[in-house]
């Protein structure tokens, strides 16, 4: 049974995700928390099928170009990235787009693009539990994955192969609690959840009042470069 108590962290863990998301640049469409009491929760998401196996929902902007490159592993409950296929299809998109505008190394290729886009993504799924963890004061294992395809932990490492090498798990984990911890970040956090907490569900005009602007160099490569950004953050 969702208790009250869970169900603010459970917001807490929803506008986590919400706030983290908007600052890597997307779009926050819906949020969603099962009602105090209840017993199971339907969500009727915008795309897919209905979400059935957790208390909250946030809907974002979908980075297709990422998850068509990651196939998950029943056997080893675990995701399998393609990233040379990834890689591949990037550079190609870069060959064609050069030819059609004759600058064949403009800056902002699709690479370097879609890996921002990977590791803004893999932040704001991070954001959820670490969020959770920050508002009850609980210990946050990184580890804990090998659940589900839908475990966000498991979705963000899965993101995280598509990346080069030294852009590790960890280190995206890292960035994601130094700017849950940034103060202005945590109180746009706070103040969604409790918004989230009255209403049940948010729909975009909700909730876009609540959502700081994008961050332009953030998530960025390395933590240091990261903190860089975000101390460029003014609330």
């Amino acid at each position: 049974m969702l208790t009250k108590e869970l169900r603010r962290a459970v917001c807490v863990h929803e506008a986590g995700h919400a706030i983290i998301h908007a600052l890597g640049g997307a779009s926050v469409y819906r949020l969603g928390v099962a009602p105090a009491g209840s017993a199971s929760w339907s969500y009727p998401p915008r795309k897919g099928r209905p979400c059935l196996d957790a208390w909250g929902a946030c809907e974002v902007s979908d980075v297709p170009f990422a998850f068509m490159h990651l196939e998950w592993d029943d056997d080893g409950f675990c995701f399998w990235a393609d990233r040379d296929q990834f890689e591949q299809l990037a550079r190609a998109m870069r060959k064609a787009l050069g030819k059609a505008s004759g600058q064949q190394h403009a800056a902002g290729t699709p690479l370097a693009v879609w890996r921002h886009q990977v590791r803004a993504d893999a932040c704001g799924i991070l954001a959820g539990p670490i969020a959770e963890s920050l508002y009850d004061g609980s210990e946050f294992y990184i580890d804990d994955t090998g659940h589900s395809p839908s475990n966000d932990l498991d979705r963000a490492l899965g993101l995280t192969q598509l990346l080069p090498s030294r852009e590790t798990f960890e280190r995206l984990g890292h960035m994601t609690e130094d700017a849950l911890k940034t103060p202005g970040v945590w109180r746009r956090v706070t103040a969604l959840a409790e918004e989230l907490e009255h209403r049940g569900s948010m729909d975009y005009d909700d909730i876009i009042g609540f959502l700081p602007e994008p961050l332009p160099d953030w998530p960025s490569t390395t933590r240091r470069s990261a903190r860089a950004a975000l101390a460029a953050l003014v609330e």
